[in-house]
């Protein structure tokens, strides 16, 4: 039996895409002649947005509507949580991103990936966007070793047990890539179409650069160090112990020797300061490690997927 297919687009303030956009997504997925499923998740748009929703509903279309704005990462979520498919695809509702690619990525995931991310090489968006887009793009791929040039495309092609078991949150949908790379390996890109905006306006800005930077350090710090947060508290306490260390000796022999009453100071204070800062950090790292413990017993948490069960 086939696979079928779950197509997961946030939805905020784009009443004069929706329509087209909904028409070349059924198209495809009918002519792909699967069973599948489209669902909208609108973040409580200030225009007239769920109201088309509302009249394109049909019997293979679900639309979630969320009390308030909340983002596009828990838009995500949401689709993600409501998604019923073998395979979701993701993508935006702006009509940037080109239904007719869904095919070419099936395709691709059928050759034995769990993640395929589109690659939107030939991008149609001024350098406003595609600069610092590039400059995160690489941080991101460097940081989380996923090796993609385009991480922020949101057309990609999941393998939704995998998708359906991870937990987004804050401004993540960016780094699921990286997220879902903690549960499989067999992951890949496919260049695909990109066009410009025709309708509405862009929710990008600058200032996302900088939220990208915050994530992608928590990011990292989770991936390599979730299962065990003792490991980087630890070695930062030791860290700490150690420069106090030398600052207490350096301490000693400038009472001994030089006697300077101003390095009495900065070695005393240094010596506090660091002897402080590896206490808690060492404190820091057995709550943590206490609250990853409770977590796994209450609520069976497995860090891990299993592929096959023979």
């Amino acid at each position: 039996m086939s696979a079928s297919i779950s197509v997961v687009v946030p939805v905020y303030n784009e009443e004069d895409n929706l329509k087209l956009l909904h028409e070349k997504i059924s198209e495809v997925l009918k002519n792909i002649g699967r069973e599948f499923e489209i669902i909208y998740v609108d973040d409580s748009s200030t225009d007239n947005s769920f109201e088309i929703l509302k009249n394109l509903k049909d019997d293979n279309t679900k639309i979630v509507k969320f009390r308030r704005n909340f983002g596009q990462t828990a838009a995500m979520q949401a689709g993600i949580d409501s998604s019923q498919g073998d395979i979701i695809i993701t993508l935006d509702a702006d009509l940037q991103n080109d239904p007719a690619d869904i095919p070419k990525l099936i395709e691709k995931y059928e050759q034995g990936y769990d993640l395929v991310s589109g690659w939107r090489k030939k991008r149609q968006d001024n350098v406003i966007r595609t600069f610092p887009s590039k400059i995160a793009n690489f941080l991101i791929s460097k940081t989380t070793a996923t090796g993609l040039h385009d991480t922020g495309c949101t057309l990609k092609a999941y393998n939704g047990e995998v998708l359906r078991s991870i937990n987004l949150f804050a401004d993540h949908h960016r780094f699921i890539p990286a997220i879902f790379a903690q549960y499989s390996n067999k992951i890949t890109e496919l260049e695909v179409e990109h066009h410009p905006r025709m309708y509405g306006k862009s929710k990008y800005n600058i200032f996302r650069v900088f939220r990208v930077i915050v994530d992608l350090l928590a990011i990292a710090y989770w991936r390599k160090y979730k299962s065990k947060p003792m490991y980087f508290w630890g070695f930062l306490a030791l860290a700490f112990l150690l420069i106090a260390l030398v600052s207490f000796v350096l301490l000693i022999l400038n009472l001994l020797i030089f006697k300077l009453l101003l390095l009495n100071i900065v070695y005393s204070v240094s010596f506090v300061l660091f002897l402080l800062s590896s206490l808690v950090s060492f404190a820091v790292g057995l709550i943590f490690e206490s609250i990853l413990k409770v977590n796994l017993a209450q609520n069976k948490t497995r860090y891990y997927t299993i592929e096959t069960v023979l």
